[in-house]
């Protein structure tokens, strides 16, 4: 046996922290869908993977409770700041479907290019004549400069 320390996850921490109420069940996070894009940071930036993407014919962001150490890095990230983290203590130990949507493709390969409401967003705040460029995918633009 060694002498040293039993490294200890976050919740563990919060759990001797606070006994008998930080973190017994699973974390909620709330998403706030009519900010929210779909762009997948707050999953990729997250530690404990509790946040995940999936995109076979919708992209799906799934929120799985019970990897969750309220950490708060997804809230943090979000650039749209749609995503709040309660340590209530109520949450699903199921995975929860926090974001849906239809997935833009490249007009020209039919690559994945991102959610339909980031896309949507980027075409509104570039007007029309810039936003055409957003329906091919980096590849397809790259191809299109020679």
């Amino acid at each position: 046996m060694s002498d040293r320390p039993r490294e200890m996850t976050r919740r563990e921490l919060l759990q001797r922290a606070v006994p008998g109420r930080a973190l017994v069940s699973p974390p909620r996070l709330e998403l706030d869908r009519t900010l929210c894009t779909g762009c997948g940071l707050c999953a990729r930036d997250c530690p404990g993977e509790a946040i995940a993407v999936s995109a076979d014919a919708r992209l799906r962001i799934v929120f799985r409770g019970e990897h969750c150490d309220a950490c708060g890095v997804c809230t943090e990230t979000c650039p749209e700041k749609c995503l709040t983290l309660e340590l209530s203590g109520d949450g699903e130990a199921r995975p929860v479907v926090l974001f849906e949507d239809d997935i833009v493709r490249c007009e020209r390969c039919g690559e994945p290019i991102g959610a339909k409401a980031m896309i949507d967003r980027i075409r509104a705040r570039l007007g029309e004549r810039i936003a055409a460029r957003i329906a091919l995918c980096p590849s397809c633009k790259g191809a299109g400069r020679g």
